[in-house]
């Protein structure tokens, strides 16, 4: 009996994008849009992060969350957050570059009440990549790496007067 080699699962993650230069280029680009039958989209995709960012539109004050993500068939899906389900799934999973995504599109959940629209319903999966430096706010309210944003102490401007010695600097010809 011969053993086969184990063939990865779609499911299975990976954190590495280790693809050379010419299958970067031969690459397939995708909308993923599971909700619409022309756009041909699987009803499950997953993959590496390869970016984060944010949509703006004219339709909402609240940008949409967006990724690009590379699957193990080569095809690099960008999805945006336009759902509500969709945008909280992403938002909630606080997904960072390097990480490894599953989304699912589980369809319609029709309205409960008249006259509002029915639902898109999704489901989101990560595995973080261990090698992921953790990641903070700084006092400035910006992403930084843990641990890098030190509380520093700076002297206040007397303090710093006191240490001056009379007549330093009298002898700068400016």
């Amino acid at each position: 009996m011969t053993s086969k080699a184990h063939e990865p699962d779609l499911l299975d993650p990976f954190f590495e994008d280790t693809r050379s230069i010419s299958e970067k280029l031969a690459a397939t680009e995708r909308e993923w849009r599971p909700h619409q039958p022309a756009h041909e989209s699987p009803e499950i995709i997953a993959g590496l992060v390869l970016e984060t960012g944010e949509y703006h539109s004219e339709y909402g004050e609240e940008p949409a969350p967006t990724l690009r993500l590379l699957d193990r068939q080569n095809h690099v899906w960008s999805v945006v957050g336009f759902h509500g389900r969709l945008r909280w799934e992403i938002k909630k999973t606080g997904l960072r570059v390097g990480d490894f995504v599953a989304l699912a599109y589980r369809g319609v959940i029709p309205s409960k009440k008249k006259g509002l629209n029915d639902a898109y319903d999704y489901t989101a999966a990560v595995e973080r990549n261990p090698d992921t430096v953790e990641i903070e706010q700084s006092r400035r309210g910006n992403d930084v790496l843990a641990g890098s944003d030190p509380v520093v102490s700076l002297p206040e401007d007397d303090e710093i007067l006191d240490e001056v010695p009379e007549g330093a600097g009298d002898d700068i010809p400016f």
